[in-house]
């Protein structure tokens, strides 16, 4: 529920983000690039205007190798 600064530019399809003034991260740690984490939001249209772009090319540029975690609803 904290956003954190990306550190550097994207890289292929990584990146890193510094969460160095975060007490107690550890590797496993839940990371939400879009959507809602408790009653924080970031939604992925805010992320496109940052890009100045559609939601849809934020979408569609997340690669198979990002595990996908479906929370209710339906799987695609």
């Amino acid at each position: 529920g904290t956003r954190c600064r990306i550190v550097g530019r994207i890289t292929m399809d990584q990146s890193l983000v510094d969460v160095s003034r975060l007490a107690g991260v550890a590797s496993g740690d839940e990371a939400v690039l879009f959507g809602s984490q408790g009653a924080k939001v970031l939604a992925v249209e805010e992320v496109a205007r940052w890009c100045d772009t559609i939601p849809w090319e934020i979408l569609t540029r997340v690669t198979e190798r990002a595990p996908r975690i479906y929370l209710g609803g339906h799987a695609a």
